[in-house]
């Protein structure tokens, strides 16, 4: 290990390592330093991974949460789309591309922000909206009543 502070350097490898007496006229230098880095080293052991993330991590899977998953004709709802990288849900995977299997069924209309969509109810049926990011797709089921 190499410290380095305005007096000089020491590095601390096996045969090399300083002296008591070139420690003690560094004040403590040294101690304090490590001091921290085992602070630090706590600090993110305890604390953990974040429960978000936002890219470059890689999109591992998406889901698609709809709102009212059985609406009536005539209704809206919206869905919202979800990328994970691992099990973490990503806060900007990039712009999500939306598709619905029936579009007879269910119309989609775009809103400003790319992970959430409108859904108008058109007949009754049932089918799925897709919402594709990173070349990872996530689904939603949808079935409207009369």
């Amino acid at each position: 290990m190499k410290f380095v502070h305005a007096k000089h350097t020491h590095t601390e490898a096996g045969s090399q390592a300083p002296s008591t007496e070139n420690r003690a006229h560094c004040g403590g230098y040294h101690r304090n330093a490590r001091s921290r880095a085992s602070r630090l080293m706590l600090a993110v052991m305890v604390l953990g991974p974040c429960r978000s993330a936002t890219a470059p991590f890689r999109v591992t899977y998406a889901t698609v949460e709809v709102n009212n998953g059985s609406p009536r004709v005539g209704d809206t709802t919206t869905a919202r789309a979800i990328a994970f990288s691992a099990q973490i849900p990503l806060t900007n995977p990039g712009t999500f591309v939306w598709s619905v299997a029936d579009s007879s069924i269910v119309h989609l209309e775009a809103t400003a922000l790319t992970d959430r969509v409108i859904a108008h109810a058109v007949k009754p049926g049932t089918t799925v909206i897709r919402a594709t990011v990173s070349g990872v797709t996530g689904l939603g089921g949808i079935s409207v009543t009369p």
